[in-house]
């Protein structure tokens, strides 16, 4: 879960004068914390949140896992399940072309028992 970040106004002129007047004298203890904080929230927007962790790596298998984790040979993969759908291609113009000599419901001309 993230940690809610608190609102910092950072008023750029006025970081300005700080750091110059700096140079002349030691820092305030307000102008101290005002510098702080404001590296800090710079800070917090520069580091990036780690998402790399894997449940695999970081939960134990159980010892039996082998087992489940390999399926049968024999079982095969529903038909239908290619890469893309029909819906993949919405935007392609459906054309009806006609055969010269056959058409719907026709005998097969090669086995004459299947249907066109």
């Amino acid at each position: 879960m993230k940690k809610a970040r608190r609102r910092i106004d950072v008023n750029l002129v006025e970081l300005d004068q700080v750091l110059d007047s700096a140079l002349e004298a030691p820092l305030s203890e307000a102008d101290h914390d005002k510098l702080k904080d404001t590296l800090h929230a710079l800070a917090a927007l520069l580091v990036r949140s780690r998402n790399t962790e894997k449940t695999s790596e970081v939960v134990e298998k159980p010892e039996d896992s082998k087992a489940e984790a390999q399926p049968d040979g024999d079982t095969a993969s529903p038909p239908g399940h290619g890469r893309n759908g029909a819906e993949a291609f919405g935007g392609a113009g459906k054309v009806d072309i006609k055969h010269q000599k056959l058409t719907h419901g026709d005998r097969c001309p090669e086995c004459g028992r299947g249907n066109v």
